[in-house]
């Protein structure tokens, strides 16, 4: 039922780097007149150094090779510069004897695999057990790793358990995902994590020693990760498995059986059968003995498309899957699902008079239901906002909305705060950079996504006693 959904550059690549030779050679002449190299985007920019290696013999006049060559130096300068800087985590996790292993391209990467290498990495993913998951985070923060959506440690905290993974940044390199299970969809089987670790292999990485999963359990997890990307990342990892004559296909159909991911698999090695032309014969004569449930060929289809052009019968679709799924697999939580939701009521407004901050400090000292409002510059751009309320050090809710320019300099968001909490009551107000990207942009980029400075203002007709600002 699903599919891939990969856009036409990208797929053009895809096929310039992995298909036979005559496919290839019209794929990346095709790419090559139908794009503009200094428009490119990211998805398409993380693909230039597997094009690189076959340029040569595909287009030999082309004058694109020397610019393919510069990127994937640049990629393998900017990933070791990653894995260098993101290996401290290994090494401060290590100290405190908690068990780490790498997975997706990390693992790839510290498995060495020559062509892989070449795979930009956007993070290092790393897994630790589901009990040393509060006790990992605590000891990653204390170190100087925050949020690489600067969302507070308060927030970080409270949402642990409800996520596979937590993102989290240091300095100007380090980036890390931070794990408890392997995969944002799977069946719910503490045997099945505690096998994921039975079989793992010990490698170094950067000079520390660390572990990874073992093949199979590397390629299961690659592709569960592919559901919904408008990456090619996966598809490195399989041709990487499908290059290798002892490789497992039977093992593979078993566990992804088990974990619930059949129909996502099948999906995947019918596109690269169709697309890329390569020989799949043997996984998917291995897995015509998976097996899978009507609810997990419901979450492939829902899941298949990015998710921003997911319609409104697969966001159904996928709620209905979820439904029936829900008790026996791993469903991954978001925002709402652990705080309250606000869209506040938003007005042009002019410069406030008091002071601009990415935090604000604040006492309810009446128990009243107060409305407060939040004035920001509007920005140049269309674009996400978004604000975290602590109350009494827990996030009680989030503000988020999309502003566009409509020629005023200042917008006012008004809210209400909540009572019923012991008196006085400690607020405090964050804004969080989420701007206008999504999980699949550049890293250079995400950065772009800064929190917007705000006042807390006044409103009319509100007993402002009531509340102290610091």
């Amino acid at each position: 039922m699903s599919d891939v959904y990969f856009t036409r550059p990208v797929e053009q690549l895809l096929q310039a780097a992995f298909a036979p030779v005559d496919i290839a050679r019209a794929a990346i002449q095709a790419w090559a007149s139908e794009n503009n190299f200094e428009t490119i985007g990211w998805e398409e920019m993380r693909l230039l150094p597997l094009v690189c290696e076959r340029l040569e013999f595909l287009d030999p006049p082309s004058t694109l090779r020397p610019r393919m060559v510069g990127v994937a130096k640049q990629t393998w300068t900017r990933s070791n510069l990653l894995v260098a800087e993101s290996s401290r985590a290994i090494e401060e996790l290590t100290k405190a004897e908690i068990p780490t292993m790498l997975i997706k391209g990390a693992a790839l990467y510290a498995e060495a695999i020559p062509f892989a290498r070449r795979r930009i990495l956007g993070d290092v993913d790393v897994l630790v057990q589901p009990k040393d998951f509060e006790k990992a985070l605590e000891i990653l923060l204390a170190t100087g790793w925050q949020s690489a959506r600067d969302l507070s440690a308060t927030f970080l905290r409270q949402v642990a358990r409800r996520r596979a993974g937590i993102n989290l940044v240091r300095g100007k390199r380090g980036e890390i995902d931070l794990h408890h299970v392997p995969l944002h969809f799977t069946r719910a089987d503490p045997e099945l994590e505690k096998a994921v670790w039975s079989r793992a292999r010990a490698v170094s990485m950067a000079g520390i020693a660390v572990a990874i999963p073992d093949s199979v359990d590397m390629l299961v997890f690659a592709l569960g990760h592919s559901a919904g990307s408008i990456m090619g990342d996966w598809i490195i990892e399989l041709i990487a498995r499908l290059k290798d004559p002892a490789f497992d296909w039977n093992a593979f159909a078993d566990r992804v059986s088990q974990r619930g991911l059949a129909p996502l698999i099948e999906s995947r090695l019918r596109w690269i059968e169709n697309t890329l032309f390569l020989d799949v014969k043997g996984a998917r004569k291995a897995m015509r003995n998976s097996t899978s449930t009507f609810g997990e060929r419901l979450k492939a289809y829902a899941t298949a498309r990015p998710k921003a052009r997911r319609g409104v019968a697969e966001r159904a679709i996928g709620l209905f899957a979820d439904a029936l799924l829900r008790g026996d697999y791993s469903l991954e939580r978001k925002e709402r699902d652990d705080v309250k939701v606000i869209r506040p009521k938003a007005r042009p407004a002019s410069a406030p008079a008091s002071t601009i901050s990415s935090r604000h400090r604040l006492i309810q000292v009446d128990d009243v239901t107060l409305p407060v409002t939040l004035a920001f510059r509007r920005p140049a751009q269309k674009r996400k906002i978004m604000f975290e309320v602590i109350v009494d050090n827990r996030v009680s809710s989030l503000l988020r909305g999309r502003v566009t320019p409509d020629g005023s300099d200042w917008i006012e968001w008004s809210f209400k705060l909540p009572s019923g909490f012991q008196l006085p009551t400690q607020i405090e107000i964050i804004a969080v950079p989420i701007g206008p990207l999504d999980d699949e942009a550049a890293p250079e980029h995400i950065s772009q996504a800064h929190p917007v400075p705000f006042a807390v203002v006044s409103p009319q007709n509100t007993d402002v006693r009531s509340i102290k600002i610091e």
